[in-house]
């Protein structure tokens, strides 16, 4: 399919939150999808706060859409969260999860996953509240400004979680580094930046609006990363079994870096 003229998703077009939550993260998503989705980066976050290259108590999530997912698996770890979405849509989508309003995201399919991650068999039904409580403030976060939470000034975090954000957000190769640039400098020293996303993708469709991918790949991913002070501690690429032809990513990839101290 033609990405030639893909919007770019940022709070310049309208997007469709609650359709993209539906077509990618909701219970009826494919098997294949899904588990490249939801369940591979959910594992993976389990499995390193188990290892202990996950630490303290401050966490910024920086993901794309309304998506809330992954953080299900790190409330219980994390005393505070942040989420920053970049545009008005996606702020309302959360906030309105957040306080229980009428017309707030059912994420309740989360509970059949939950039980078969470690460490969370005997929290599953209580998670929901417990995230709720965990997560303290949600932020409109805008790129081309140099303090991106403005008029908020945040204090770097222990951990900040990038998901499926970067690649989506940027242009092109040089926008990526930039951007990847900011999401680091929120990481306190010591810390860690987790990155989530697709690799060598184009686009992703949300109903018949088709929303650009920037295609980057493993190795710029680590070299941004490294020339901002961070060591990787973990780097994982799993190839995509998906068909659809929702997003034509190749593969996704979960990494782990921690800044020098």
């Amino acid at each position: 399919m033609d990405s030639s003229n893909a919007k770019i998703y940022s709070n310049v077009h309208y997007f469709d939150s609650r359709k993209h939550l539906d077509t990618f993260f909701s219970g009826k998503v494919h098997p294949d999808l899904a588990y490249d989705t939801i369940v591979f980066p959910m594992e993976k976050l389990r499995q390193a706060i188990e290892k202990g290259l996950i630490k303290g108590d401050s966490l910024i999530d920086i993901s794309v859409g309304g998506i809330l997912h992954l953080l299900y698996a790190v409330c219980d770890f994390f005393k505070q969260i942040t989420v920053l979405k970049f545009n008005e849509g996606c702020v309302m989508e959360v906030t309105k999860w957040l306080y229980t309003r009428t017309g707030a995201y059912d994420w309740s399919h989360m509970m059949s996953i939950l039980p078969n991650l470690k460490g969370l068999r005997q929290l599953t039904d209580l998670k929901e509240l417990q995230l709720k409580t965990t997560v303290k403030q949600v932020l409109k976060c805008d790129l081309n400004k140099v303090n991106i939470t403005d008029p908020v000034l945040l204090a770097p975090a222990d951990c900040v979680l990038v998901a499926a954000a970067a690649e989506i957000v940027s242009r092109d190769r040089e926008e990526f580094v930039r951007n990847m640039k900011k999401f680091a400098a929120l990481v306190k020293p010591g810390g860690q930046l987790i990155f989530f996303g697709v690799l060598g993708a184009t686009y992703f469709l949300v109903g018949t609006e088709k929303h650009h991918i920037f295609s980057c790949d493993e190795n710029l991913v680590s070299k941004v990363l490294t020339g901002e002070g961070f060591t990787i501690l973990q780097s994982e690429v799993l190839q995509s079994k998906n068909k659809s032809d929702l997003v034509d990513h190749k593969a996704t990839m979960f990494l782990i870096a921690q800044r020098g101290a």
